[in-house]
């Protein structure tokens, strides 16, 4: 019965069109969707309909959630589901946002099973337990640079995607042909070259586990295909079929604000 409820909720949400000023809006504050090819405009305009919907965004800390802020969100977040591998992020449900860096608690587990608690600034961080996290000044100033590769939003959606099919966790079970061999092994050539200071294209920050690894290659996956294509093909190619997606044809095509 409920899931039967949300099927009937989705079709309306569906039928309740966004305005030709909103969709300007959205490609403006979110330029990174319009370079999607024509095609996946109906899908990823009732994906951000649909998601503005179900999922609570709230301010913390004295933000105010104005349509810029959904829009950017709900923009970015469409992208990962356009090849329709995900029930629109069934565990989450609701997205919370501070204005800007926040201060989180940590535990750092060392050798004799000490453990050392502390605080530290993030930007974002997705629980896993029906809330998400992000700074606002991060997600728009990633927004405004939609070619760096850099995407607060799409990195911590991925984790989403990643506990959702625990990509990372129990990689070697999954029904993603190759994807298990892949990640560890581009993970740990990561690993490597970071740790000797070699440039990488993919962000530093990707060799503190293989979940951040996946999580920083969805940004590039997304942000820089055609690049991450040409760098990593193997990891492109099983992302790839992870999300259903080939974002490295995108960039021939435009769709109009």
């Amino acid at each position: 019965m409920f899931q039967f409820i949300k099927q009937w909720k989705r079709k309306r949400y569906k039928q309740v069109q966004l305005r030709d000023e909103q969709i300007n809006t959205l490609f403006t504050v979110a330029p990174l969707a319009a370079t999607l090819p024509s095609s996946y405009r109906g899908k990823f305009l009732e994906t951000v309909t649909i998601l503005l919907h179900e999922k609570k965004i709230e301010g913390c800390a004295g933000l105010e959630v104005n349509e810029t802020v959904q829009y950017v969100i709900a923009s970015h977040a469409a992208l990962l589901l356009l090849g329709e591998i995900s029930d629109y992020y069934p565990d989450l449900y609701t997205i919370l946002v501070y204005p800007t860096a926040y201060i989180a608690p940590v535990n750092d587990h060392e050798e004799g099973g000490i453990v050392v608690e502390g605080r530290e600034m993030r930007f974002g961080e997705s629980w896993g337990q029906g809330s998400l996290v992000l700074a606002w000044d991060e997600v728009s100033m990633d927004a405004k640079r939609p070619n760096s590769g850099r995407n607060l939003v799409i990195h911590e959606f991925a984790h989403e995607i990643d506990q959702e099919f625990a990509l990372t966790e129990e990689p070697t079970l999954l029904k993603f042909q190759e994807w298990g061999d892949t990640l560890m092994r581009s993970y740990h050539q990561h690993v490597a070259y970071v740790e000797k200071g070699y440039p990488t294209l993919l962000d530093p920050y990707g060799a503190e586990n293989p979940a951040e690894f996946f999580a920083v290659s969805t940004e590039m996956f997304f942000g820089k295909p055609v690049e991450f294509k040409n760098h990593h093909p193997k990891l492109y190619k099983e992302i790839s079929r992870i999300y259903n997606l080939d974002p490295a044809d995108w960039k021939t095509t435009k769709v109009g604000i």
